[in-house]
C-alpha cells in the first residue's frame, strides 16, 4: 500500500478529527515595530506618488501653463521616496541583528534601553 509514507499519527482512524472540548493554546507574537515601519513607508510611497499623479493630471486638464503649488510640493516629496526601500532594508537588517544577538527574544540590551 502507498500509505507507508504518511506520518504514523495520520494513519490512525480519526486522526484528523479534533475533539471540540479540547482547546489548543496558540502563541502569536505581536507585530514588530520593523514591520509597521516598512508598511508605513510603503503606504506613504504609494500615496505620495498617487497624489502627485492626480495633481499633475489636474494641472494638465485645466490647461495651466505652470504647475500648481500642490503639484510642486508633491513632486518634491516624491524625489525623496527612493530612500524608502533603503530605510526598509536598514530596519530589517537591524531587526535581524537584534534577534540574532538576543537569541530570538528581540529585546535589546539593558544599556540600550537606558538611552
Amino acid at each position: 500500500s502507498d500509505a507507508g509514507w504518511w506520518p504514523a499519527s495520520l494513519q490512525q482512524p480519526g486522526a484528523l478529527r479534533q475533539d471540540p472540548n479540547t482547546k489548543r493554546e496558540l502563541f502569536f507574537r505581536p507585530t514588530s515595530v520593523t514591520l509597521w515601519c516598512v508598511m508605513l513607508l510603503t503606504i506613504q510611497s504609494i500615496l505620495v506618488h498617487t497624489c502627485a499623479a492626480i495633481a499633475h493630471n489636474s494641472d494638465e486638464l485645466s490647461a495651466r501653463p505652470q504647475p500648481s503649488y500642490v503639484t510642486d510640493v508633491l513632486q518634491t516629496a516624491s524625489r525623496s521616496l527612493p530612500l524608502a526601500p533603503t530605510m526598509g532594508m536598514l530596519f530589517l537588517a537591524m531587526r535581524i541583528f537584534t534577534l540574532e544577538n538576543t537569541h530570538g527574544l528581540g529585546e535589546p540590551s539593558h544599556w540600550v534601553k537606558c538611552f
